[in-house]
């Protein structure tokens, strides 16, 4: 390239001259550009995190009951997060503590390599039997043997054929992951079960285990209780709350918002046995947390993207009124909350339905809607059946259209009998 500074015709004079010339001017910003550029693309790299999901299952126990869903738990929940781009790791059925130790430090060292040129968001889960021990909470291995073992002996049988929280944590921690999350379906049990009815208490004290910043812990059950295996005889597949964590975490709510529903929907569906099962969580994630990627929504017909906090869905009118009866409080609740954040205005009516000449099956819901909608109450609509075939299913929701003359709370209202 010609040089067209100091000393040439018509250029500036060198005695006058104080900076650089234009032809260094062009290649240092030439330089400057792609040094910008470049940052960018490293900045964008860095805005996209790995994914990676450790799935564990336990279902064939030599002495303890057999938890025959426990593998098909895990092996859900790990085709649930491969859908939705995880990097998964599967252990369906751990038999030893060997297996496990295996699989998990396989994992932490794949997440230890991506996390050097990236952030890791990390997954994991774990079906089995549990146990509070020795101040924390044990994963057991099928192998687990405490028959014929003295009080003072059972430490030596957890550490023989378990993984303690701590240590997992512990392991995960050390992959330097952006964040974590742990999904544990286990009892947290005080008393370890010897088949087939003999009872030993592992006598340690229990305690919350060290839990590190940036961590997300959801227990199927509360400390010292019990996660149940059924509560559906139709439901043959999936532990409990391993049912409502596949079926809810598919919408992708913040991971708050999704374990308050589930501590909802597991008590009831829990309600007529003994104890009822609670889930419990910890959140130590700052903010907001979602376990799959926000995905933008497509432009608006204004060229504007949507998005839940600028309302996904344009409604007109009132709020969307939902009727239910007292017993039905909580399932309002939460098809409200849903609504919410669809983008949907609506309000709750304590109403026990006794003049509706319909009599609908309990459990049901039933939706009132005017046979005449525009655009825009047509796109409420079908997000508000959207939003009730996931927490009821088609079978469960009735819907009955009327004349826009004959229905009150236009253009249409919930009804839960």
């Amino acid at each position: 390239m010609q040089e067209v500074g100091r000393g040439h015709k018509g250029r500036s004079n060198p005695e006058t001259s104080r900076g650089p010339d234009s032809g260094e001017l062009r290649g240092e910003l030439r330089y400057a550009v792609f040094l910008f550029l470049t940052s960018l693309v490293l900045l964008a790299r860095s805005s996209e995190a790995a994914n990676l999901a450790l799935i564990i299952g336990v279902g064939d126990y030599v002495y303890l009951g057999d938890l025959g869903r426990s593998p098909n738990d895990a092996e859900d929940v790990a085709t649930l997060f491969s859908n939705k781009g995880f990097r998964t790791f599967l252990l369906k059925d751990a038999r030893t503590k060997k297996a496990m130790e295996e699989t998990i430090d396989a994992f932490v060292a794949e997440a230890k390599k991506i996390a050097t040129t990236e952030d890791v968001n990390i997954i994991v889960y774990y079906s089995g039997h549990g146990f509070e021990a020795e101040r924390n909470n044990w994963l057991v291995a099928g192998d687990f043997d405490p028959t014929g073992v003295k009080k003072s002996q059972i430490k030596r049988v957890f550490q023989r054929s378990g993984v303690t929280l701590t240590q997992l944590l512990s392991k995960i921690h050390s992959a330097n992951g952006k964040n974590a999350v742990l999904i544990l379906d286990a009892c947290r049990e005080k008393e370890v079960e010897i088949a087939p009815s003999a009872v030993m208490s592992p006598g340690f004290d229990v305690a919350m285990s060290e839990i590190p910043d940036d961590f997300f812990v959801l227990y199927a059950s509360k400390r010292q209780s019990v996660a149940h295996i059924s509560f559906d005889p139709s439901i043959t597949r999936n532990s409990v709350f391993t049912y409502f964590f596949l079926r809810d975490a598919v919408e992708n709510l913040e991971l708050s918002a999704l374990s308050n529903r589930l501590q909802i929907e597991v008590l009831r569906a829990t309600a007529n046995k003994k104890p009822r099962q609670s889930p419990t969580y910890y959140d130590g994630i700052p903010g907001d947390y979602y376990m799959f990627p926000q995905q933008p929504s497509p432009p608006s017909a204004a060229g504007q993207v949507d998005s839940i906090s600028s309302r996904r869905v344009s409604q007109e009118g009132p709020p969307i009124s939902i009727f239910f009866r007292e017993s039905r409080l909580l399932d309002a609740q939460v098809l409200g909350n849903l609504m919410k954040a669809r983008g949907l205005f609506y309000g709750l009516v304590p109403d026990e339905l006794n003049d509706i000449k319909a009599r609908l099956p309990k459990g049901s819901y039933r939706v009132v809607r005017s046979s005449v909608l525009s655009p825009q109450e047509r796109a409420a609509y079908d997000e508000v059946l959207g939003v009730l075939d996931t927490v009821a299913g088609k079978d469960r929701v009735i819907v009955s259209e009327l004349q826009p003359n004959q229905i009150i709370n236009k253009p249409f209202q919930i009804q839960l009998f």
